[in-house]
């Protein structure tokens, strides 16, 4: 317990350059698949905003008459979330050689549970498409779309606001300079004052005479 917690005080300051590559390679990973998740979503929304409209106004028969579409649009779902997942499995795995770091290690759970998660909804999901004669069909169908949205919503606030900030701060020791440049784009400047370079220049030219 000691070490472990010496170990996560410490690793700011003793981090490697190669793990600090691997620091920032674990970043872009987590906002890849934060970025593919919102890809999925923008797709489930698609038929989740026709949907919820369209619900309340079909007979019970409507959805097992459009079949296959709605099997399309299952399948389409299927495949993107199931790309995501493979991508959470990247961004999970480049925090591995961080597992030491106590917070790292809660945050590695948080996430790992998340994605469960958001599988079972996903299956869900799937398991309503075998009830399209159902008369509340399109009405658990939208409370499925629902419950995806909502594990996606909190999976993008983990990594956004814990996981990356997390990375940045602790062990590539960013701070809120870094992220001013970042937003502003900002290249660090390192140019003497022109007047401490006059001076450097008058004492230079005294020696030489």
């Amino acid at each position: 317990m000691i070490k472990t917690a010496s170990y996560s005080i410490q690793m700011a300051y003793d981090i490697t350059d190669i793990e600090k590559k691997d620091a920032k390679n674990s970043v872009i990973y987590f906002n890849f698949f934060i970025q593919e998740m919102k890809i999925a979503e923008d797709y489930l929304d698609q038929g989740y905003t026709s949907f919820k409209d369209f619900g309340k106004t079909t007979d019970s028969d409507d959805a097992y008459k459009n079949r296959v579409f709605l099997r399309n649009y299952r399948d389409e779902v299927k495949e993107k979330f199931k790309k995501i997942k493979t991508d959470a499995l990247k961004a999970q795995r480049s925090l591995s050689q961080f597992i030491l770091d106590g917070e790292i290690k809660k945050l590695d759970e948080s996430f790992v549970t998340a994605v469960e998660e958001l599988d079972k909804q996903i299956d869900n999901f799937i398991e309503i498409f075998n009830s399209l004669q159902s008369k509340d069909f399109f009405q658990i169908l939208v409370a499925s779309c629902e419950a995806i949205k909502k594990e996606c919503a909190q999976l993008k606030d983990l990594v956004d606001e814990r996981i990356v900030p997390h990375i940045n701060k602790n062990i590539l020791s960013f701070n809120w300079i870094d992220d001013e440049k970042k937003k502003n784009n900002l290249q660090d400047e390192h140019k003497v004052p022109h007047i401490i370079e006059l001076s450097e220049k008058n004492n230079k030219q005294s020696k030489n005479k």
